[in-house]
């Protein structure tokens, strides 16, 4: 049986299946540099934040959100 993380993690990365990388960034918060990808599906867009945990504490965790191309160029 899958534990509660699991089916977190299941669900929440799901999320990027089928989506390919289109570009990366990294965005300077005036204490840490985030790794940033853009991802791209036909015409959706995802702006995916590499982060410690859910709370932002650092780098390891993915934030998903839909974005246009223009709003991360």
């Amino acid at each position: 049986m899958a534990s509660t993380y699991e089916k977190y993690a299941k669900k929440h990365f799901g999320q990027l299946v089928g989506y390919t990388v289109v570009g990366h960034h990294l965005e300077d918060d005036g204490e840490t540099l985030w790794p940033c990808f853009i991802m791209r599906k036909g015409k959706d867009y995802l702006h995916v934040s590499v982060s410690q945990d859910e709370e932002g504490n650092g780098s390891g965790h993915l934030f998903i959100e839909t974005t246009t191309l223009e709003e991360d160029v």
